[in-house]
């Protein structure tokens, strides 16, 4: 709606400047008119002027309506060069950012991101709650195995690089050790009661307060 009235305002402008042209141009007739004709009469000149007029007036609409197609012919070329422009450095950033993309050799190196929905989130957080209480648990190689499944249902398994694979094997490594030295150490109960020497001082005063069932059931 803008553009609209910007070139109608743009059709009027010129055609003003158009009617002004004509005027002035009708004043120069008027003041340089040829002296020889100054003696014809009145009467014989009104036919010719009107009709001058007439010639004028059509000459006139057909400059306008030439101008105003030109004014609009303008537009579209101008607006179809802004586009085509827009276009082709569209086209040219796409071209360069898909160069970068296949000049990168690193670039398959770096999976992208997996994405999950809030159910497989929370069955992946109590798959690893699982997965930390069975290795806490284990105390032998055959308690590491259902973590070994564990590990590959959650995180699949290594189609990494080598440097991956290694940091694979020793965690896996360090894990039996671990669970090997606790198998080799034998659990041992804590102690709930502890030996003392009572002299006879300290057993006559046990005996003053105490009777002997309440000492019994001590």
């Amino acid at each position: 709606m803008k553009l609209r009235e910007h070139m109608q305002g743009d059709i009027d402008d010129e055609n003003e400047a158009y009617e002004r042209y004509t005027q002035n141009v009708r004043l120069l007739e008027e003041t340089f008119y040829p002296m020889e004709y100054a003696d014809v009469e009145p009467e014989a000149e009104a036919p010719s002027s009107d009709e001058e007029r007439m010639d004028l007036l059509v000459s006139e609409a057909k400059v306008r309506l030439k101008s105003d197609n030109e004014i609009a012919d303008r537009f579209k070329e101008r607006v179809a060069a802004i586009l085509d422009q827009k276009l082709k450095k569209l086209l040219e950033s796409q071209s360069a950012d898909e160069d970068d993309k296949l000049s990168d050799p690193d670039q398959d190196d770096h999976l992208n991101p997996a994405k999950f929905s809030a159910k497989q989130k929370a069955e992946r957080s109590a798959s690893l709650n699982e997965l930390l209480g069975k290795l806490t648990r284990a105390r032998s190689e055959d308690d590491l195995k259902p973590c070994r499944d564990l590990i590959e249902q959650l995180f699949g398994k290594e189609k990494g690089s080598s440097t991956d694979r290694q940091a694979g094997v020793e965690m896996e490594q360090r894990d039996q050790e671990s669970a090997a030295a606790a198998v080799a150490q034998p659990y041992s109960v804590p102690e709930l009661c502890a030996r003392m020497e009572v002299d006879e001082d300290f057993a006559a005063k046990i005996s003053d307060e105490f009777s002997l069932s309440q000492v019994a059931q001590l």
